[in-house]
């Protein structure tokens, strides 16, 4: 059964279970990030036995929960891609360690750079350990913040080095509007050794799509592999879901438009790229 077809079955179960309270089962278990910090995962399983492969998702600044659970957004998120076969663990890198967002810049202690790499591979790490999955067929999407933190985890000066792991690394990597993409950041030879797939709006004033494309260039430069896709209409979080509420870092000053907001054409795009860059990164070899 093709992307499309999945695609368009889970927006409509959504559409309709979600706003009633309905969902798939999922399960919150505890992830031992690199270095020893517990943090939190929640595990959405495909039907059936496996192996499978498997994303590991970490959420943006704003954080993956609200008080009444998980933000509705990622749970679409990791309902879609479980019904595309994918074993997926959302990562929570900031109530285990007490804190609800880290939108503010001033408040930078659950870092990009050190801290948030070392939870994606303690995610990696879960996964690998699990009979129903495939341990060599792991992707990592990150969105904003966590897509900055994917950059991070997937560069040179990660703190933690994928080729130290008994299974390896990850095998490809989504990134939505990654924050930072300049080269103070990262550097004039990043290379990630994994395929990305980098997804971008171009009315994006929280993370201006430029950096991010001139990312790409350098890396595909470089000899790495990389994909931008800029949606000429699409502002911060434009994959995000409708229902949601907004977010701490993109409520508008008064008389202003939002910095953040849902643009279906761009969300709906977004959603077949992605399903089909993990189903030609994670297939079998």
């Amino acid at each position: 059964m093709g992307p499309k077809l999945i695609l368009t079955r889970v927006a409509a179960v959504l559409a309709i279970g979600l706003g009633t309270g309905l969902a798939a089962a999922q399960d919150m278990v505890p992830v031992t990030a690199v270095g020893g910090q517990v943090i939190a995962g929640y595990v959405f399983r495909p039907a059936g036995t496996g192996p499978f492969p498997a994303v590991v998702g970490m959420h943006g600044c704003s954080g993956l929960t609200r008080d009444d659970g998980m933000r509705l957004s990622f749970r679409v998120w990791a309902e879609l891609l479980a019904a595309n076969g994918y074993v997926v663990l959302m990562l929570d890198s900031f109530r285990p360690r007490g804190f609800l967002g880290e939108c503010d810049p001033r408040n930078a202690r659950i870092s990009r750079d050190l801290v948030r790499p070392r939870d994606a591979y303690g995610g990696l790490l879960w996964l690998q350990g699990r009979s129903w999955v495939k341990p060599d067929r792991i992707a990592l999407i990150g969105w904003s913040h966590g897509g900055g933190s994917a950059l991070y985890a997937l560069g040179g000066g990660s703190p933690v080095d994928a080729a130290d792991l008994p299974r390896g690394g990850f095998a490809a990597a989504v990134l939505f509007y990654p924050s930072p993409c300049n080269q103070a950041s990262h550097g004039s030879r990043y290379r990630p050794a994994v395929p990305l797939l980098v997804l971008l709006g171009a009315n994006d004033m929280s993370v201006p799509s430029s950096p991010c494309e001139s990312l790409v260039d350098r890396i595909r430069a470089n000899g790495g592999r990389a994909e931008a896709v800029t949606y000429q209409q699409a502002r911060h979080g434009f994959d995000m879901t409708a229902a949601e509420p907004a977010e701490g870092e993109d409520r508008p000053a008064r008389g202003t438009a939002p910095r953040a907001a849902i643009h279906q054409p761009s969300r709906a795009d977004a959603q077949a790229r992605v399903l089909a860059f993990l189903a030609r990164t994670l297939a079998d070899r």
